[in-house]
């Protein structure tokens, strides 16, 4: 009986901590995407999909790499069962 128990939560612990994550891409500039040099990443988290923590804006991910011409912007997010991360990743010149 004991085992069973600790099976049981050791399988909802595994169950709470695993994530589904995906990235969709989405093109700003149509332009060569060969002369995008520089990488901006911004992000945040949504707590209970209720409360949002940080900012995973185009505009700050734009500004912490100091891009001026934006040419590719995508987005990533991880889904856990109480929280989502999601990750703003823009890539210009």
């Amino acid at each position: 009986m004991k085992k069973a128990i600790i099976g049981g939560l050791f399988a909802g612990l595994v169950a709470l901590s695993s994530a589904c994550s995906y990235t969709v891409p989405h093109f700003a500039n149509p332009g060569d995407i060969t002369e995008a040099t520089k990488e901006g990443r911004a992000s945040c988290g949504t707590i209970l999909g209720l409360f949002r923590v940080g900012d995973c804006s185009i505009t700050t991910a734009a500004r912490n790499a100091d891009i001026h011409e934006v040419m590719v912007v995508d987005s990533v997010e991880a889904n856990y069962i109480f929280y989502i991360k999601s990750e703003t990743i823009v890539r210009g010149k």
